[in-house]
């Protein structure tokens, strides 16, 4: 069975509807449709996670015995009669294919939140602690760490234009306070820092 008997069987050959249910891009899935485009591991994942079937047995094309997964819902059901349904039908997850992705974000050149690595998995990122707690600790860790220091660095960009900012004032026969600065340094980047003013005066204790 091929990748499009499968949508076939998922929704009715509507590669549209397919790739909003796994949240890719309707392009993505017409160039693995019509294109010969191999799909990425996180596509494949995707797919295996809404489909039901396990990663490896997708990537080997081995779905001669897959069948699609009971639906959670009938429609027509009211909102909260399907949310029920959605509650007492939980989905099966692969997660030794979930583990092989989290280890791929892990090693991204740019970290990511957990709570974004559950939003793209289309899991709760509460699930992922429970179920891969060392990987999601992991990824929390390299994000927290991420956002030190890009605030670190933040501040040290903003107090060298601060410092900037305080020569000339200083040089001009000026006070060098916060009243003068904001009107040499952009508002917004004063504001994205905490303690200003600890930072003004570092800055002209580091001035002389």
């Amino acid at each position: 069975m091929s990748l499009a008997a499968l949508i076939l069987k998922l929704d009715g050959g509507r590669y549209v509807s397919f790739a909003r249910r796994i949240a890719v891009s309707k392009s993505s899935v017409h160039g693995w449709l019509n294109k010969g485009v191999v799909p990425s591991l996180g596509g494949y994942l995707q797919v295996a996670l809404h489909a039901g079937i396990p990663l490896t047995k997708l990537m080997r094309g081995d779905l001669d015995a897959w069948t699609p997964p009971a639906p959670a819902m009938q429609l027509g059901f009211a909102f909260e009669t399907m949310n029920r349904l959605e509650r007492q039908s939980p989905r099966t997850h692969d997660w030794g294919a979930i583990r092989l992705e989290l280890e791929r974000m892990l090693k991204q050149e740019v970290p990511i939140s957990v709570a974004e690595v559950g939003r793209r998995l289309g899991l709760d990122d509460r699930h992922l602690y429970l179920r891969a707690n060392d990987l999601a600790r992991a990824l929390g860790e390299r994000w927290k760490a991420y956002q030190q220091s890009r605030k670190a660095a933040n501040r040290a960009q903003v107090k060298a234009d601060v410092k900037a900012a305080c020569r000339l004032l200083i040089e001009d026969g000026q006070g060098c306070s916060l009243r003068e600065i904001r009107q040499m340094v952009p508002v917004e980047a004063l504001d994205s820092v905490e303690g200003v003013f600890d930072l003004i005066r570092e800055a002209r204790e580091e001035l002389g």
